[in-house]
């Protein structure tokens, strides 16, 4: 597709499949079939080699690009391919995926949980916790599906595994707070 290409949205939320209730994980995916897998795969790749690659210096210009690149990366060809370099990467390289994949995470990720929480290295057991933390407060899970994993996190020995299952259950507490003060609210 040219850039100067003007985009039909009819046709693309038809060749998805959408029709109603819009979700922001339905724009991820409009937003992959547009930038195409291979450019979302060299997205995260520039993204994890800037933080990662210490024969780069992360210039500030290289930083705005890298972080430009994180907020756009949420759809699935991303997610995957942090999962590839955490998989097949020494070092920084796999932290630096995962930490990236904690912030575009979609449920996709839960399977993973456990994977990251039984890695030795402690750095990728906290963002592994992380990221289901960042999918409960983005609204992108229902609550329930945290519960199997808040007992794992309170006897995981990596104390920031522990402080992610008590900031979650700090949020669930809010979020309940808020619909008791909204139940409690008089209609107009």
């Amino acid at each position: 597709m040219n850039a100067d290409t003007p985009i039909d949205w009819a046709a693309l939320a038809a060749e998805l499949g959408i029709r109603s209730g819009i979700s922001s994980h339905d724009a991820a995916k409009a937003l992959a079939r547009l930038i195409g897998d291979v450019r979302l795969a060299a997205s995260v790749d520039f993204y994890v080699g800037a933080y990662a690659d210490s024969t780069v210096e992360c210039t500030s210009s290289l930083s705005a690009g890298a972080e430009l690149a994180r907020l756009a990366l949420r759809p699935r060809a991303a997610i995957e391919r942090c999962c590839t370099i955490y998989k097949n990467h020494p070092g920084r390289r796999r932290r630096v995926a995962v930490e990236l994949l904690r912030t575009i995470a979609d449920e996709s990720v839960i399977p993973w949980i456990d994977e990251f929480l039984n890695d030795p290295d402690e750095y990728i057991q906290s963002c592994g916790a992380s990221a289901l933390q960042e999918l409960i407060f983005a609204d992108l899970i229902e609550p329930e599906q945290v519960e199997p994993f808040l007992a794992q996190f309170d006897r995981h020995p990596n104390a920031g595994v522990r402080h992610v299952a008590d900031e979650i259950r700090k949020h669930r507490e809010w979020v309940a707070g808020l619909s008791r003060d909204d139940d409690a609210t008089p209609a107009e």
